[in-house]
């Protein structure tokens, strides 16, 4: 810092402005804009729920989608579409933050709130439920991790009784998904991140809820269409592809090199058994 100026922030930027020169060359922006909007595009391929049917897809789905779940980035594109424009979002910690920023827009009047960098688990729920109480003719949508969701269910009890029209979205891979990844990009096989869930569609309808459980992806649109037509408290449980990575916007060798030495070990470790 060269100067540091204190003072009402409108005064003082408008007497900043005439003392400043105007840059006219536009490359450095256009490429950046260029290159985000090239990331863009190869996100929104992942998301069509039409790509594990193309020759890229299949070739990925024999290696990381054998089961054929629904892949995660295609729920948040589907629960972005769906959504209201003046929608309250909340994230859990971990891999369904990541695939919330990557496809939900925050367009309109949108809000989001998250833990983020006090990386709390379990926070979507309770901070959707806060939301909710503030403003209860506004659609509020949590996007759950399977772990976060578990250790708050008794919660659903609190969604019941106050009746709260929220919308529960779980990211459902029987996976701590974000710790997995980071196992892994260490070199690390996973260990201790699976989880043993239940129906959780079925506990939600067992407490007075709405609950929909999505298990393929020709399952996918009617789910989230059910989840956000219907009036009252939903929690829609979608089984996603657990071994889907968020490859980071400039990923390393050095990460690159860990996962793979992680899953070779996985590999082998699962001929060993």
């Amino acid at each position: 810092m060269d100067v540091g100026l204190a003072g009402d922030t409108t005064a003082t930027l408008t007497a900043l402005l005439p003392l400043l020169e105007t840059v006219e060359d536009r490359s450095h922006l256009d490429a950046a804009v260029q290159r985000f909007a090239d990331w863009q595009e190869g996100q929104r391929r992942l998301a069509d729920p039409r790509h594990d049917h193309r020759l890229l897809g299949r070739l990925r789905s024999a290696f990381d989608n054998r089961d054929g779940d629904v892949r995660p980035e295609a729920l948040a594109a589907a629960v972005d579409a769906a959504a209201a424009d003046d929608a309250v979002f909340t994230s859990d910690t971990g891999m369904a933050t990541v695939w919330l920023s990557r496809f939900v827009t925050m367009r309109g009047g949108r809000r989001l709130l998250g833990s983020y960098n006090l990386g709390s688990m379990a926070n979507a729920m309770p901070q959707a439920l806060g939301a909710q109480l503030l403003h209860p003719q506004r659609q509020v949508v949590a996007f759950c991790g399977d772990g976060g969701l578990s250790m708050l269910l008794g919660d659903l009890m609190t969604i019941r009784t106050h009746r709260l029209p929220v919308k529960l979205v779980v990211f459902d891979n029987r996976r701590l998904g974000m710790v997995k990844l980071e196992q892994e990009q260490s070199g690390l096989p996973e260990f201790g991140t699976e989880l043993d869930n239940p129906d959780f569609a079925a506990v939600a309808t067992a407490l007075g809820l709405t609950g929909i459980r999505v298990t393929g992806p020709d399952e996918l649109a009617d789910g989230v269409r059910q989840a956000f037509e219907t009036p009252g408290p939903v929690l829609l449980d979608v089984l996603t592809n657990p071994q889907e990575i968020a490859v980071p916007a400039e990923p390393t060798v050095g990460q690159g090199w860990g996962f793979a030495i992680a899953k070779v070990k996985e590999t082998l470790r699962s001929h060993g058994e």
